[in-house]
């Protein structure tokens, strides 16, 4: 198997551990602000180190204190996607293709107009999809997502969420978007392509891809998800058959491709990506390729596997994996390669239990064919979202059943 080595991509040695000083939960350590006079007093200066350290630290404590507040989503099927307008606004993506602006304080939601809503209830009715992704772009003036029909992508501007820009040309569901600067962004279809776009109200209101180099469709599956990488300066699609490829974003020109493991391949549902390291979440693994060595990668496999990898999301070097059974999973990616353990306390906080993930809520059902055939069997909520805030002290989590014949919606904040 093409594993890479663990410690040699991305871990510490011993000896390195133990002069960051830095510790798993529960480890006692001489407190951060103590170190730091003593060692200034000798002439040790470690500002940036401590400060990282300190971050370290204290997310991990962060994990065991959070709590989960629900939101009533009645009414809306399955929301897939999800990005923080400002700390106390997110903007939701649902399968029923609705776009909606939920004020976290105040628990209220407002319907965004896609801009066709003859569209949108057609394209509903027929394919049954919704929006996959919603993504700002670096300034965040501008968001990209899902259009009145699934095969589109939109772009609002983040203030008034008012829809500046329409973009045609894949011929099946987008599934993925990223942003390579301002005005550009990507896409990945369902029809196995993978197209660049350039945001310009001088276009018109509709617009194709614009010049000779903005498609590929060079894979043979359907494309599951695209990420820009921009320590790498290349835009990663991975396509349902494992394959994984490099682009160059100036002339789309593929510049490397690499294929995973046949058991690390299995229901591809999702992308995350920081600095050179790529995480692939699959049924049972993540799988992380380092992008800088040659395509190596090692994986590791979930908590209790089955449930499958269905969200990824990179907070500094920690990774955090929602899944199709309704956990949050949290990942050091920097030192140890394993799952966090989170000290979650019971019965007022007098006691603690170990646990390796948090548990979303119930979330609510919508009336269907379905429901009535698993009464009294308990069914959770698959992740199909989850981001933090700019501050990172808040984490909005949304999702849905697994199960593609059942309908309902799960929307949560923890902090």
């Amino acid at each position: 198997m093409p594993f890479g080595r663990k410690r040699k991509l991305f871990g510490e040695s011993d000896e390195e551990r133990e002069e960051t000083g830095v510790v798993g939960v529960g480890e006692r350590v001489e407190p951060f602000a103590l170190r730091y006079v003593r060692e200034r007093e000798v002439g040790i200066v470690r500002g940036a180190n401590l400060i990282q350290q300190a971050k370290e630290r204290f997310f991990g404590r962060q994990l065991s204190v959070i709590n989960e507040r629900e939101f009533d989503s009645q009414g809306y099927d399955k929301a897939f996607a999800a990005a923080w307008l400002d700390g106390a606004t997110v903007l939701v993506g649902t399968k029923c293709n609705q776009l909606l602006k939920l004020d976290v304080d105040g628990k209220v939601f407002s319907k965004i107009s896609l801009g066709n809503e003859a569209a949108t209830a057609e394209a509903v009715g027929r394919d049954v999809c919704g929006i996959h992704s919603v993504v700002l772009n670096p300034s965040e003036t501008l968001v990209a997502t899902g259009g009145p029909d699934p095969k589109q992508c939109a772009v609002f501007d983040t203030q008034g969420l008012t829809r500046q820009q329409l973009f045609e040309g894949h011929r099946d569901w987008v599934f993925g978007m990223d942003w390579l600067d301002d005005e550009h962004f990507v896409s990945g279809s369902r029809d196995k392509s993978v197209k660049i776009w350039k945001f310009d109200p001088t276009l018109g209101p509709v617009a194709g891809p614009v010049g000779e180099h903005s498609t590929t469709d060079s894979h043979e599956a359907k494309v599951r998800d695209v990420k820009y990488c921009k320590a790498e300066n290349a835009i990663i699609s991975v396509s349902l058959d494992g394959k994984i490829r490099t682009w160059d974003p100036d002339r789309l020109e593929c510049m490397s491709e690499f294929e995973l493991n046949s058991i690390h391949r299995s229901e591809i549902a999702c992308t995350a990506v920081k600095d050179s390291l790529l995480a692939v979440g699959c049924r049972d693994w993540i799988a992380m390729v380092d992008l800088r060595m040659d395509h190596q990668y090692w994986a590791l496999e979930l908590v209790h596997p089955d449930f499958s990898v269905r969200s990824l999301q990179y907070h500094d070097d920690v990774l955090s994996c929602g899944t199709g059974n309704g956990w949050i999973s949290f990942i050091d990616v920097r030192r140890s390669q394993r799952y966090m353990e989170l000290e979650r306390p019971v019965c007022r906080g007098k006691a603690v239990r170990t646990d390796y993930h948090l548990e979303v809520g119930e979330g609510t059902k919508t009336d269907g064919p379905f429901w009535h055939l698993l009464e009294g069997v308990q069914t959770g909520n698959a992740v199909y979202a989850h981001c933090w805030d700019r501050s990172r002290s808040r984490m909005f989590a949304c999702g849905g059943p697994l199960s593609a014949g059942l309908k309902g919606c799960y929307m949560g904040v923890w902090e």
